[in-house]
């Protein structure tokens, strides 16, 4: 009990720094966005395959959300502030039942103090965006099989979002773990995991695991390597799939072909250079490592996630060229 109480103190602390909330709620920001674009390639491809270029257009739209959906994710992040139970769906579940989970013993205005509590809200918040967005996508998918356009096509979404089916509700709220990092374990993460149960040193070294886990495991769906989806059965028969699939791939190559691009451009930077004298010149520029050029100021991105990963290895691969290391270029190209 003691050493499960050191483990909780620690992970606690490291949660309560306000740097951690900023930048979860900028890394939950920058995912959303990386979404929109992906659903314009998505609607893209609708547009192209259907002719109907206003399912294009809408499909684009949708995938910011809609008003409802706003205030939707707002309550959703007032009640993880505020309620008695530790979070809407781990106080809703079964697990939680079984393991009688207790009301919190802080008065309601203090609830928010909570770190855990504080990020529980920021996720809940952009769980609820992203939900909205992927049923309102179905609806508008389904409503425009049926013909409509126009303001019939608004109507019918409209009501089929409000009364949405039990598979579109399942997979919505599937998008929204996945784009918040949060998606059940599988079986390589539960060995992983194992590394915690390490008596003393497990919790306290590794306190995160499923987040750069599943961090780690959608971008590569984001990489050349996600292509290898195109093989699936499901991609040739499922087109909502094989969609998804190829607005995946195209955003993660642009992203890193972008990031690539700013790099050359001296407005991205990464590791500390080795010669000494480049290194004088990077602090007399003010230049930081693993940093962005924003103004005249430079930012450091190592901690904003996803996006920092295609700024990093796409440093690292132009610093590679740069030194005419061709073995290491091409292993970096590889993670980029």
């Amino acid at each position: 009990n003691i050493i499960r109480g050191i483990e909780t103190y620690a992970t606690g602390a490291k949660l309560s720094s306000p740097v951690t909330h900023a930048i979860n709620f900028e890394g939950n920001l920058l995912t959303y966005l990386q979404r929109v674009g992906e659903k314009a390639l998505v609607g893209a491809q609708l547009a192209v395959e259907t002719g109907n270029l206003e399912l294009g257009a809408r499909t684009f739209w949708n995938a910011w959300g809609t008003r409802q959906g706003l205030k939707d994710a707002v309550k959703k992040m007032v009640f993880e502030l505020t309620s008695s139970t530790p979070g809407l769906e781990r106080a809703t579940s079964e697990l939680a039942k079984k393991r009688a989970m207790k009301p919190s013993p802080l008065p309601k205005y203090l609830r928010w103090t909570n770190p855990f509590r504080l990020l529980s809200a920021s996720d809940g918040f952009a769980k609820a965006l992203l939900k909205d967005s992927a049923i309102n996508e179905r609806a508008l998918q389904l409503a425009a099989e049926e013909g409509l356009t126009g303001k019939k096509l608004t109507a019918r979404t409209r009501e089929l979002a409000q009364n949405p089916l039990d598979e579109w509700v399942k997979e919505a709220a599937r998008v929204g773990l996945e784009y918040t990092y949060q998606a059940a374990p599988d079986r390589v993460l539960n060995a992983i995991s194992k590394i915690q149960e390490i008596p003393l040193i497990g919790r306290l070294l590794f306190p995160f695991v499923r987040t750069p886990y599943n961090l780690f495991k959608e971008q590569l769906k984001r990489t050349p390597l996600g292509a290898i989806r195109m093989l699936e059965k499901r991609y040739r028969t499922d087109p909502i799939y094989r969609r998804e699939v190829n607005a995946q791939v195209g955003m993660g190559t642009a992203l890193a072909a972008g990031a690539y691009l700013m790099v050359d451009n001296n407005e991205v930077t990464g590791q500390l250079p080795d010669d000494p004298n480049e290194r004088a010149l990077w602090r007399a520029e003010g230049r930081q490592p693993h940093s962005i050029k924003v103004g005249d100021r430079w930012v450091q991105y190592n901690r904003v996630q996803p996006v920092g990963q295609y700024l990093a290895q796409a440093a690292e691969l132009h610093k590679a060229l740069k030194e005419g290391n061709e073995m290491k270029a091409q292993e970096l190209a590889g993670r980029l």
